[in-house]
């Protein structure tokens, strides 16, 4: 949005450069945010970060709103555009598919791949979300085709992804073999 003049937004606002900024700066939150989840995951039972994670993102957005919208937003209320327990106010079946899918298993669903996966492969991972959330759009005929720049990027992303994998599974593979050298060496000595 900040370089392609041709992305369009649909909710008609038009976003300011202080805006887009903000929004680049809280990437190194998130990327905080990711390597602190990478420790903890390694260090706690994934059920306890999980559910902390989900408290303090409740109570995070719950004072960001009412911070920043303290004329709209109602604490106690089930409100679906401005109360803090809004998500409850919608058909059951809306609560599990919203609040299980993406609210679950999205975010917690991060942490559990730092098990699995470097902090730096998930956070380059999730730069692809933006991209395949516009598609989604696209296909259900309610947001634009990305424009050239976003293609362009999600391919650098792509091949960022690919170079992150290869370099992570070659050092594992370097520590394997100096380890397995080390361990001859000192079986060399002590004989």
């Amino acid at each position: 949005m900040l370089i392609d003049p041709e992305a369009k937004r649909t909710d008609g606002k038009i976003g300011s450069f202080s805006t887009y900024a903000v929004c680049i700066g809280c990437a190194f939150l998130g990327c905080f945010y990711f390597i602190l989840n990478g420790l903890l995951v390694k260090a706690l039972p994934i059920f306890s970060v999980l559910l902390w994670q989900s408290i303090l993102g409740f109570l995070y957005q719950t004072i960001f709103l009412a911070v920043l919208y303290s004329k709209e937003f109602l604490f106690f209320s089930l409100d679906k555009n401005w109360g803090a327990f809004g998500f409850l106010a919608e058909e059951p079946v809306g609560v599990i598919f919203f609040g299980l899918s993406s609210g679950y298993f999205g975010g917690p669903g991060c942490a559990v791949c730092l098990l699995f996966f470097s902090p730096v492969t998930v956070t380059t991972f999730l730069l692809l979300c933006p991209f395949i959330g516009q598609m989604i759009g696209y296909w259900l005929d309610f947001d634009q085709m990305p424009g050239w720049l976003t293609w362009v990027g999600t391919s650098l992303v792509i091949a960022g992804i690919i170079a992150i994998q290869r370099a992570e599974r070659q050092r594992k593979t370097d520590i394997q073999a100096l380890s397995t050298k080390v361990n001859q060496d000192n079986k060399v000595a002590q004989a």
